[in-house]
C-alpha cells in the first residue's frame, strides 16, 4: 500500500527511473555502433601503418 502511495505522491522520480533505463538501453545499442565503426577506422589506419613500415626500406624484412 505504502508503495502505491509513493509512486502517486513522487511522479518525478518515477518518470525519471523510466526515462534513465530507457536512455541507457538506447545508449548502449548506439555505443556499439559507433564502437564498431571506430574500431574499423583505427584498425584499417594501424593496417595501413604496419604496411608502410614493411615496405620501408630500412624494415629488414624483404
Amino acid at each position: 500500500m505504502q508503495d502505491d502511495f509513493s509512486a502517486l505522491a513522487n511522479p518525478e522520480e518515477t518518470f525519471f527511473q523510466h526515462g534513465y533505463a530507457d536512455g541507457y538501453a538506447h545508449g548502449r545499442i548506439h555505443g556499439l555502433i559507433e564502437g564498431r565503426a571506430v574500431g574499423k577506422e583505427k584498425g584499417l589506419e594501424l593496417w595501413e601503418e604496419v604496411g608502410y613500415y614493411r615496405d620501408s626500406p630500412f624494415s629488414g624484412a624483404r
